[in-house]
């Protein structure tokens, strides 16, 4: 299996060096997608920086009932509920979809969106992905990418993996997630978070 991660930049230095990152992040969702040989690569969109005393608020609990309220087209009850039952999960995940949404108007299914007692993102699933597509996410034990990101005409849409800090692809997840991208035709994108220096 081919599992590097190509990336044009990997991490952001500022405006000037590399571009503003919300057009950087634009054009790297409208690229065409790339191939090696028959395996389809990883899109690494970059790496965006975040300050600690959010993630510190979202634990507490503070910022994603912020989050949770500003943004009802990305986050669910079902999504409270858990990121309120694990609070030191999921603030990387939210913090994603945010910002794909805000950069490029998509909304996301943000997890736990392959499990049929979410019914509301099994309802956009089925209405996204083909027939093939949904059996593979239902039958494979490795939990799916992080996010599915789509128009909100439901045109387009694509899988999108979150890492935080330390974070790395499990081999069991470059497996699943490759057969995913040369089942749907897609890359899986890849964002990455690195803390604000203080």
């Amino acid at each position: 299996m081919h599992d590097r991660c190509v990336a044009e930049s990997k991490s952001i230095k500022s405006n000037a060096e590399q571009g503003n990152p919300a057009d950087r992040l634009q054009r790297r969702l409208i690229f065409p997608v790339r191939f090696t040989g028959k395996t389809m690569i990883f899109e690494a969109i970059g790496t965006f920086v975040f300050h600690p005393i959010q993630r510190e608020k979202f634990k507490t609990g503070q910022l994603k009932f912020d989050w949770a309220k500003r943004y009802p087209q990305l986050f669910d009850d079902q999504d409270l509920q858990l990121a309120t039952h694990q609070n030191t999960y999921h603030f990387f995940e939210w913090l994603g979809a945010i910002l794909l949404f805000n950069t490029t108007g998509y909304l996301s299914l943000v997890e736990k969106y392959e499990f049929k007692n979410h019914k509301r993102k099994q309802t956009i699933l089925r209405k996204l992905v083909s027939p093939n597509i949904l059996d593979l996410i239902h039958n494979n034990s490795t939990q799916c990418p992080d996010l599915l990101t789509y128009s909100p005409d439901m045109s387009d849409w694509f899988s999108c993996e979150v890492k935080g800090l330390g974070d790395r692809l499990s081999s069991g997840q470059k497996e699943y997630f490759e057969e995913l991208s040369k089942l749907s035709g897609k890359s899986i994108r890849i964002i990455k978070f690195k803390a604000l220096k203080t």
